[in-house]
Parts: structure tokens; C-alpha cells; sequence
């Protein structure tokens, strides 16, 4: 007996979220900070805050 069974067109409907979600906003981060003049250590410490922000929204 399965405790926990979700169809997989489900688990794939939910990664696909994520994955979008996520990379929409990695594009929009990106571009402002070029724009910005930001160096790439700069970049880097922004896409780090934009993993730790999404992984923190439930």
C-alpha cells in the first residue's frame, strides 16, 4: 500500500511551474543587474538570493 502516489502528468505540471517561475525571474535579475553596471560576483550573490527566496516560499 502507497502512502503517497501522485500521477506523474501532476509531478510534471508542478516542475514545470517551478522551472518557469524560476527562470523567468533569473531573466529579469539578470538583465537589471547588466543594465546596472553589476559585476559578476554581484550577479552571483542576486540568482544565490533568488534560490534561497523561492526555496523559502512554501
Amino acid at each position: 500500500m502507497r502512502l503517497f502516489s501522485v500521477p506523474p502528468p501532476t509531478l510534471l505540471a508542478g516542475f514545470l511551474a517551478v522551472l518557469i517561475g524560476y527562470a523567468s525571474s533569473a531573466a529579469i535579475i539578470w538583465q537589471a543587474a547588466i543594465v546596472a553596471g553589476a559585476t559578476t560576483a554581484q550577479i552571483s550573490g542576486w540568482m544565490t538570493a533568488l534560490g534561497l527566496a523561492m526555496a523559502s516560499v512554501r
